[in-house]
């Protein structure tokens, strides 16, 4: 995380860790990442860095940022992929004002702008693991029933193919309780969830994700999917001085 001694950073860090991305058992990219919360405003702030060896055998880079509001709702997010000489950085601002969020793309031969129509509750999806599930605090859970919540995604890498839409999605507890979960030896904590698009039905879905997520700021131990890919911790540490 060399790069955030670039940025003016608010708040304690409060966690730290990694991820191995795996496809079946073989390791195909690496995410490191840091928590940071402001004590004045409630806010919080994700960062993590994301290393993936392409075919060419060159390194892809992400740099994600999210920043959350006290209500757990991101009012600003960039997304920065480097590729050799090639780059293309997003970025989203929520404009409370006009219940808009505003998105930019910009690489070294384009730059586009759109205004998005958004509600009060949403989250914008990016490649991080560690901030992909933090809209889980952002309204009371029922833990009995699926919650949905509004995902902004889109489809954007290296050019401009279109606006980011809204998406729909739901989680579901599977189980009333936290779970044993076992990771490289170490036992853990956890609660399980999975996930899927809203139109899909939960147990006749095979495309919904299994998510094992721990009590700290809603970070994911594991991320599966049917198709055998699997985001692993590799470590967490709780660096919280309360």
């Amino acid at each position: 995380m060399e790069r955030l001694k670039q940025l003016i950073l608010r708040g304690d860090k409060i966690l730290r860790g990694s991820y191995n991305y795996y496809r079946f058992n073989n390791i195909y990219s690496e995410e490191t990442f840091e928590v940071y919360r402001d004590r004045q405003d409630f806010s919080m702030s994700y960062y993590a860095d994301i290393h993936s060896r392409v075919a060419t055998g060159e390194l892809l880079t992400v740099n994600v940022d999210v920043k959350l509001n006290k209500d757990f709702v991101p009012s600003f997010v960039k997304v920065v992929r480097s590729l050799g000489k090639d780059f293309a950085t997003e970025t989203y601002t929520y404009q409370k004002a006009t219940s808009t969020v505003l998105y930019t793309f910009d690489t070294a031969n384009e730059s586009e702008e759109a205004q998005i129509p958004i509600s009060s509750k949403f989250h914008v999806a990016t490649p991080a693991a560690c901030s992909s599930m933090v809209y889980l605090k952002s309204k009371k859970e029922d833990t009995t029933s699926k919650n949905l919540y509004h995902l902004i995604q889109t489809d954007n890498k290296w050019k401009f193919e279109a606006v980011p839409q809204v998406k729909i999605i739901a989680m579901q507890r599977v189980g009333t309780g936290t779970e044993n979960v076992v990771i490289d030896g170490h036992s853990v904590q956890a609660t399980h969830y999975r996930l899927f698009e809203d139109n899909n039905d939960i147990v006749d879905n095979p495309q919904a994700l299994k998510v094992h997520i721990s009590k700290h700021a809603t970070i994911p131990y594991i991320i599966k999917s049917d198709d055998g890919t699997r985001i692993q911790i590799k470590f967490l540490n709780d660096l919280d001085k309360d």
